[in-house]
């Protein structure tokens, strides 16, 4: 059973861009399939995944791979798609829309790099919180390349991290789960 990291994808521009990019995400997989995104080479399905393999894949950033999961690890960030009954699509304000999500062991990095470099008018911010490791991060991408990059473990900047951008509330929820179920 994996570690979940908890994920916010928001997208700002033009509203006709942004309905462009939400037809081109939307699949068998949810309101954000990333095999819609960025396809698993067809002649790496059915093999069998080697999770170390995946492990380095996804670290060492290989274009390579022998197996889904390590092809997976290194152009999406995750070895797995996002949890299906994770992803809801908000539209917050005209111009702007974020996907919420939970993936596997680590944050779609690669994913959000994909979207950011196939519509390049449009701003992709993705923030993400590693529970298990206490690490949280934000990254943002205009004209198709990275613009922006923090990352903390240090609790008090993971605090303040998330609820920059993912709001006190959920902040509170995601750091203080025993608060959330009344258990303290």
């Amino acid at each position: 059973m994996p570690d979940w990291c908890f994920n916010s994808l928001v997208v700002r521009g033009d509203a006709e861009q942004l309905e462009g990019l939400r037809e081109a995400v939307a699949g068998p997989g949810g309101a954000l399939d990333f095999e819609r995104v960025d396809p698993t080479p067809p002649e790496l399905l059915g093999r069998r995944p080697d999770p170390d393999a995946a492990m380095m894949a996804a670290l060492c950033g290989a274009a390579e791979a022998e197996d889904p999961y390590a092809w997976r690890g290194a152009h999406w960030g995750c070895t797995r798609p996002a949890d299906p009954d994770s992803i809801r699509l908000e539209d917050t304000d005209e111009g702007v829309f974020s996907f919420r999500l939970s993936t596997p062991w680590s944050a779609p990095e690669g994913i959000a790099a994909t979207l950011a470099a196939r519509f390049p008018v449009l701003r992709v911010e993705l923030a993400f919180f590693h529970s298990a490791r206490g690490f949280a991060g934000a990254i943002a991408f205009e004209g198709g390349a990275e613009v922006s990059r923090e990352e903390s473990e240090e609790p008090a900047r993971v605090r303040a991290l998330l609820e920059c951008e993912f709001g006190t509330a959920e902040a509170t929820e995601l750091l203080d789960p025993e608060e959330r179920d009344g258990t303290t």
